[in-house]
Order: structure tokens, then sequence, then C-alpha cells
């Protein structure tokens, strides 16, 4: 994914659904900011799709040895996504979930 004016942020999907996606960020992004999503699915094809940042919440997570690690759960509203889109985030949602 890729904001503005930024180097590229390589980072996993959390939920991910047709209408968007939660992933976990160092720093949180300003809320209703623009960034482009690419993502791999299933077929090996990326595709890219507009989203726009819709809320960041902080999480800290901490163990017996473990130092406190500070992160953003940050989600994302996919904008005009296409059928053809729409359909291969499903299959993709669909085979992740027989695994």
């Amino acid at each position: 994914m890729s904001f503005p004016g930024q180097p590229p942020i390589d980072t996993h999907s959390i939920n991910l659904s047709v209408g968007g996606m939660s992933v976990e960020l160092q720093e949180p992004p300003p809320i209703g900011e623009p960034l482009r999503v690419h993502l791999d699915l299933s077929d090996g094809e990326p595709v890219e799709i507009s989203a726009l940042v819709r809320y960041a919440t902080t999480i800290t997570a901490q163990g017996p040895g473990i130092p406190v690690s500070v992160r953003s759960l940050v989600g994302l509203q996919f904008q005009d996504v296409s059928d053809e889109v729409a359909a291969l985030i499903e299959e993709a949602i669909e085979n992740s979930e027989e695994d």
C-alpha cells in the first residue's frame, strides 16, 4: 500500500472484504487519508485499489521478556471496486477459509 508522496509500505491484511480491510501500521495515518492498496490475490495477479483511512486504533502489546510494542490497527474502505476485482477478492476470501 502507498500513501501519496510516501514510499510503499508492506503489511498484511486483516479482515479482508470487498468493502475494505484492516492493516497494522507503525504510525496511524490521518482519518480520511487517501491511499492505494496493492493486493496479491489467489489468481497470482496483483490488483490495485483506491482506499480511504476510516479509523486508527492504538494497539499495545507486552509479555514476559518481550518489550512493549505499540502499533496502529487501521481500517481502510475501498473506493470504486470493479466487479472483476470484487470477484477476485471474494475468491481469495473463499480460498483462505478452505485452508
